[in-house]
């Protein structure tokens, strides 16, 4: 269990995935162990006796699949400044984005100033991709993203970062989504 200072999340010290951040160490065990890369034995965190799902771990990152969805990042909140641009590559975890437009100017240049402030991601599913069996919601996607890593280039800002927060309707279809994803680079291979 790990706590960044604003919020919670389980990582792996083998090969350093890490978890969705929630607001409890709670519900960031609730996140990790629900997620489909973690096997079905147990571990326990002896600091805090907490029971843990155990990750398979085949290399140093989790799985990034490559996708080219229209993306709009809210910056201040979700009713903040709009940046436009596409979202590269997905993983269970999070996505690495790059802005092109709209208010790139409201992406601040340091990465600490970027990760204080609250910013949302929205996007819709790609039309190709098969519809959920249980209904799920299609249209506009809302994610809570915090940026981890910054690289700006002219004109070109390159984003990578987690989702936080996530509820179990936006785990489904994140995991329909890199699922999705990663048939169409199997597909192509």
């Amino acid at each position: 269990m790990q706590y960044d200072g604003v919020y919670y999340f389980v990582s792996c010290e083998q090969c350093e995935k890490a978890g969705p951040r929630t607001d409890s160490p709670e519900d960031a065990l609730v996140m990790w162990n629900s997620n489909s890369s973690t096997m079905f034995v147990y571990g326990e965190d002896l600091r805090k006796s907490r029971i843990l799902k155990k990750m398979e771990c085949q290399d140093r990152r989790d799985d990034r699949f490559v996708v080219q969805i229209p993306i709009v990042l809210a910056v201040g909140g979700i009713r903040g400044r709009r940046v436009t641009g596409v979202m590269r590559n997905v993983s269970h975890f999070g996505a690495f984005l790059e802005l092109t437009g709209g208010d790139v100017s409201a992406v601040p240049v340091g990465i600490e100033d970027f990760r204080d402030m609250e910013t949302y991601l929205f996007f819709k599913l790609p039309k190709e991709m098969p519809k959920p069996e249980d209904g799920a919601d299609t249209s506009v996607q809302t994610f809570r993203f915090s940026p981890r890593h910054l690289h700006q280039k002219r004109e070109v800002v390159a984003v990578g970062g987690c989702f936080v927060q996530l509820k179990t309707d936006q785990t489904e279809t994140l995991t329909a989504l890199v699922n999705y994803s990663s048939e169409i680079l199997a597909a192509h291979a």
